[in-house]
């Protein structure tokens, strides 16, 4: 993959230990950055860092529950992404158990390159690697209950896309590149379909390396807010929530650890699900009806509570006023209701 040819502002780095990182994080929580060396000292960085070595390492924890990961074809095997035609994509999902796919993984990566690529993706450490995160872990994020998630394959790009939680990635063998978009750029980044996506989150169609593509005039315009750094092992990146990232694994094996949080409880449910049916709704009603509903979506999502809220009574404000768990459940089973009629009363 060669990268493009404009030029792309760095992402700011810090000086952090693990004892400042939640303070920093909680300070710059709405801007990236990254920090060298975080976890340099992890046992999985400090090993020999031959691909062979770093498979070895994992199988140490490498459980036998089957995982799923996608196999790239040769001659696509740096993107994951759509078919040409966009009737399917341009990968084929595996199901194996986890210590199997280490071992065609070692297979591929001491084969020739011409082979297909594998690439596995969010896959949780606790599940799949017990005993990992007690060797290289972030005790202090633990205040944040975070999901620890492992990344794993051959060469890839994975397309601009972006996460409801916030992400603390840490690379922990091969290199990555990290091209990250503010979400005010989604207007220039050509985004996918919005209900199917290769993974679960809506992609560019448009790529930093070719970012001459006369497909996507206005990819130029998304590169001038864009920053880019280059990751080694046991450098780490802070991504916050919403922000666009495109990530290349510029290596024969690419490994990474991230850390997902989300700043409301689970209960609340996906925000992303709330947007694909709000697209649902309102995309298909004519444009002057639509500009109508303009102002009663900001009214309720961005409006101040002493205008939403505090004229009804306080135990009357229903989902308004951050329900609690057993409230958003019977809330969401009411909504299931109305959205699949037939389905059954509540």
């Amino acid at each position: 993959m060669s990268v493009q040819s404009i030029p792309i502002q760095g992402v700011p780095e810090i000086s952090c230990d693990l004892s400042e990182l939640q303070g920093r994080i909680e300070a710059q929580k709405n801007e990236p950055f990254v920090i060298k060396g975080l976890a340099h000292d992890w046992p999985v960085v400090k090993a020999d860092q031959s691909p062979d070595t770093a498979i070895s390492y994992l199988e140490r924890f490498a459980s036998a529950r089957p995982v799923t990961s996608l196999r790239l074809q040769s001659g696509e095997a740096d993107s994951i992404g759509y078919s040409p035609d966009f009737t399917g994509f341009n990968f084929e999902r595996d199901r194996r158990p986890f210590s199997t796919l280490l071992s065609e993984l070692r297979q591929i990566v001491q084969g020739p390159p011409s082979v297909d690529g594998l690439y596995l993706g969010s896959t949780n450490i606790d599940h799949w690697l017990p005993g990992f995160r007690e060797e290289n872990s972030y005790d202090l994020l633990e205040d944040w209950k975070p999901l620890a998630s492992l990344w794993l394959g051959t060469r890839s790009l994975v397309a601009a896309h972006f996460d409801f939680p916030s992400n603390l990635a840490c690379v922990v063998f091969g290199k990555r590149r990290f091209t990250l978009f503010p979400p005010e750029a989604i207007s220039n980044l050509y985004v996918g379909p919005l209900d199917r996506t290769p993974a679960g989150q809506p992609i560019s169609l448009a790529r930093t390396d070719r970012a001459d593509d006369p497909r996507f005039p206005r990819f130029k315009d998304a590169l001038d807010s864009a920053k880019q750094a280059l990751l080694q092992p046991g450098d780490a990146i802070y991504i916050p929530s919403l922000w666009w990232h495109e990530i290349e694994s510029l290596s024969s094996l690419n490994g990474l650890i991230n850390f997902w949080w989300r700043s409301n409880d689970a209960h609340f449910g996906a925000p992303l699900a709330a947007l694909q049916h709000l697209t649902l709704a309102l995309r298909s009603i004519p444009e002057a009806e639509r500009q109508r509903w303009r102002p009663i979506i900001e009214h309720y999502i961005f409006g101040a509570d002493d205008t939403v809220m505090s004229h009804i009574p306080q135990h009357a404000r229903g989902i308004l006023d951050h329900p609690n768990e057993e409230e958003a459940l019977r809330f969401r089973a009411y909504l299931s209701a109305q959205l699949n009629p037939g389905s059954g009363k509540v």
